[in-house]
């Protein structure tokens, strides 16, 4: 999908901690990119698949308790391979 204007790629930003989203959404707007934002592995699994991000950032570090290991492969879910864990 070719990208708006200026506009680098969409970002998916996910964690629960409001202050940090909103700190990062505004730095990658500032850069070009589209930020999409999740408050939990699910809502991430739900805009993933249906947004289609270029990026997806998860920030939480009690992954157990927010639901992203439970999912069996994030990466799967998109069809992309990780670049981190």
């Amino acid at each position: 999908m070719p990208k708006k204007g200026n506009q680098r790629g969409m970002v998916l930003v996910v964690d629960d901690e409001q202050l940090l989203v909103d700190f990062l959404r505004t730095g990658l707007e500032y850069e070009g990119f589209e930020v999409k934002t999740a408050i939990d592995g699910l809502s991430a699994l739900v805009a993933a698949r249906s947004l289609r991000p270029d990026v997806v950032i998860l920030l939480s570090e009690r992954r157990r308790s927010f639901g992203c290991r439970r999912v069996p492969s994030f990466s799967a879910t998109l069809g992309r391979r990780r670049l981190r864990d």
